[in-house]
């Protein structure tokens, strides 16, 4: 399983993956355009695999400005980034404005076809939807801290939460709290 820690668009964060080591990480596009000018080849250089997640609410109908800086963004970085994630009200939009590999975000309707899917922690939590997550091929957890065993990845920001206090660790199967 591959586990992407969110927090790269943070510089403090930057710091301390670079330091322990880690090598997969999750940018916060919400967050991170906020850095005009940082230089995220050079700031990134450090990870072996980047995953972009766009980070506006799910149920949000999204400005299309706002679809349009994503794209600007993921194109702009296309040679970082492994994956980015879809916008679930959007249609193709995304995916014919970029070479970058754009994973769908899990809903009842979609082709189940698809190579890589993201579920969300809600989706996972919903009662009746193991049915259509059994026809899925692979699945990336979308922000998860317990994550199914069929996951091929997941992303998390719960290692942050180090800050107040808190220390996980990764236990094989989920995200455990230190005592």
């Amino acid at each position: 399983m591959i586990v992407y820690l969110s927090g790269v668009e943070n510089s403090k964060h930057r710091r301390l993956m670079r330091k322990v080591g880690i090598k997969n990480g999750c940018l916060n596009f919400q967050w991170g355009r906020r850095s005009k000018k940082t230089d995220w080849f050079e700031e990134l250089e450090f990870l072996d695999r980047l995953i972009i997640d766009h980070g506006f609410p799910l149920a949000q109908d999204v400005d299309l400005y706002d679809v349009d800086e994503y794209l600007d963004f993921l194109n702009d970085h296309e040679k970082l980034i492994e994956f980015a994630f879809d916008f679930p009200n959007i249609g193709d939009y995304i995916k014919m404005g970029t070479n970058v590999k754009i994973i769908p975000i899990f809903h009842r309707d979609m082709d189940r076809n698809q190579d890589l899917v993201a579920v969300s922690r809600a989706q996972f939590d919903t009662p009746f939807i193991g049915n259509y997550l059994r026809q899925l091929k692979k699945i990336h957890g979308y922000n998860l801290t317990k994550v199914p065993t069929n996951c091929h990845s997941f992303h998390s920001a719960l290692w942050l939460y180090g800050k107040f206090n808190y220390s996980f660790y990764w236990d094989g199967k989920e995200l455990q709290l230190y005592n």
